[in-house]
């Protein structure tokens, strides 16, 4: 859900030589941006209703959590698999499945 309004961007780098003990990698502290294609609210909440769904039963297929919210053919369109696990899609996937949904 954070996804949808912000995203984060990198502030700045700080190298291993800042920290003690010296990790062996650098650090990106992150700042939250408004996401500029926060789209409108009736999309919002169908695709808020599919991620709640989609996460309704925890490692569940999103064909089995899904089931009459996308079919097949909505699957295919969104480019997304159905044996997929909600926990594995990104914010734009979610958005595909919400544009291809059978009901709303």
């Amino acid at each position: 859900r954070v996804a949808w309004g912000v995203r984060a961007a990198v502030s700045r780098n700080v190298p291993p030589a800042r920290f003690a003990p010296q990790p062996r990698c650098a650090a990106a502290p992150g700042r939250p941006e408004r996401h500029p294609d926060a789209g409108d609210a009736a999309e919002r909440a169908s695709v808020f209703q599919l991620v709640d769904a989609g996460f309704a039963t925890r490692r569940k297929m999103l064909r089995n959590n899904l089931a009459g919210m996308v079919d097949d053919a909505g699957f295919a369109a969104a480019g997304v698999e159905p044996t997929e696990r909600a926990e594995r899609l990104d914010l734009a996937a979610w958005r595909k499945l919400a544009a291809c949904r059978t009901s709303n």
